[in-house]
C-alpha cells in the first residue's frame, strides 16, 4: 500500500488478494484489499462460500491494516480465484455473467480436475457474452486440493 500511496498522481488504487498455501498442511492464509472474494467449494458437502475479508483496495489511504485469514482445506476443496472480468463479463441484453453463475460451474464440477473447472468457466463465458466486447481482463486460478496425491496443483487462464 505504502508503494501504490507514494507513486500514485493520478489517484488511482488497486484491488489485491493475496494468500498462501502451505502444502504440508493445506492451509490457506489470505488477505483482501477489495479483490473479489474467491470461491471455495467445500469438497464435503458441495458447499459454495466466498472467501469474504474486510479491506480496503491499497492506494486509496496511506494507512491501511488488512487482517490474516486462515481456512484448512479439506480433500475435494476448490478454491477458485478470479478477477471482475469474469463475473461483469455482458451478454447482449448488457446481463452480467455474475457471481452466482460462476459459483455453479464450479458447483456442477466437484470431481473435474483445476484445468477442467477453468476450461468449463472460460467456455461458459464465451457462451454468455456470445461475441460481446471483452469489457475487463479475464483471469481465473483454480486450486483443487487432494491431499492423498504428490501435490496440490493449481490451474490458470488468462485473456
Amino acid at each position: 500500500n505504502a508503494f501504490v500511496v507514494a507513486d500514485n498522481p493520478s489517484g488511482m488504487f488497486v484491488t489485491l488478494f493475496y494468500a498462501t498455501l502451505n502444502p504440508e498442511t493445506h492451509e490457506l492464509t489470505y488477505i483482501n484489499a477489495g479483490h473479489n472474494p474467491p470461491i471455495l467449494l467445500q469438497g464435503r458437502d458441495h458447499q459454495v462460500v466466498l472467501l469474504r475479508a474486510h479491506g480496503i483496495a491499497l492506494g486509496v489511504w496511506p494507512d491501511v491494516k488488512l487482517d490474516e485469514h486462515p481456512v484448512q482445506l479439506e480433500p475435494g476443496d476448490i478454491v477458485v480465484l478470479y478477477t471482475d472480468g469474469v463475473t461483469e463479463a455482458f451478454d447482449a441484453d448488457r446481463r452480467m455473467f455474475d457471481v452466482d453463475r460462476l459459483a455453479d460451474i464450479v458447483r456442477g464440477n466437484p470431481q473435474a480436475t483445476a484445468a477442467e473447472i477453468v476450461r468449463a468457466v472460460e467456455s461458459a463465458v464465451v457462451e454468455f457474452t456470445a461475441g460481446q466486447p471483452q469489457s475487463d481482463d479475464i483471469t481465473l486460478l483454480v486450486i483443487r486440493c487432494c491431499p492423498n496425491e504428490p501435490e496440490t496443483r493449481p490451474a490458470g487462464g488468462a485473456a
